[in-house]
C-alpha cells in the first residue's frame, strides 16, 4: 500500500477535509511522477510552537514524527516533495535544529527533499500596510520577511 498514516495521522479525501491545495498538490505529484510509484505520508500531532501574527494557533506540521518514522525504515524513497512550511519564527530553535539534522540523514541515504518557500513571495500577499502580518514575535513586531521552515533548513 503506497499510503503511510503515523501518529494518527488521518487520509480523509473528501474536498472538505482534505482541502484543494492538498488535493491539487496529490494530483500535480502523482501524475508527474508516473509511472514510478508514489507513496502518501500523514502524520498526526503538532509540534513545538511560537505563535505569530500569521500564525496564532498551532497549525505547524509535526515534521520530526514523521522523520522519526521515515528514517527508521530500511528503504526510503529518494524524492520527497511536501507542499506546506511553516513560518521559521513559529519554530522553536531546538526542534528546527532536530529536524534539520534528520532532514539531512536523509540526505545522506540518497533522497532529494524539496519543500514549499511560500505562497506570497516575501511579504504575506496582502499590498494594504494595514491588514499586513510580516512581522517578528519577538515582541518588536518589527516587520521583516519570515521564511518558511523547513525550506529555510541548511
Amino acid at each position: 500500500d503506497p499510503r503511510f498514516s503515523y501518529s494518527g495521522g488521518l487520509n480523509n479525501q473528501t474536498l472538505s477535509q482534505a482541502g484543494a491545495e492538498a488535493n491539487l498538490d496529490v494530483q500535480f505529484a502523482f501524475g508527474l511522477a508516473f509511472p514510478i510509484p508514489g507513496t502518501f505520508y500523514t502524520t498526526g500531532g503538532r509540534p513545538p510552537f511560537i505563535p505569530d501574527a500569521g500564525t496564532p494557533n498551532n497549525t505547524n506540521e509535526p515534521y520530526q514524527d514523521w522523520l522519526d518514522f521515515v528514517l527508521a525504515q530500511p528503504s526510503v524513497p529518494l524524492a520527497i516533495s511536501t507542499s506546506y512550511g511553516d513560518h521559521e519564527q513559529t519554530v522553536p530553535k531546538s526542534y528546527a535544529l532536530r529536524v534539520c539534522n534528520g532532514l539531512a540523514q536523509l540526505g545522506a541515504r540518497g533522497v532529494s527533499l524539496t519543500f514549499s518557500s511560500g505562497d506570497f513571495g516575501v511579504g504575506d500577499g496582502d499590498p494594504n500596510p494595514a491588514n499586513q502580518t510580516c512581522f517578528t514575535n519577538d515582541g518588536t513586531n518589527t516587520t521583516r520577511f519570515q521564511p518558511l521552515f523547513p525550506a529555510s533548513c541548511p
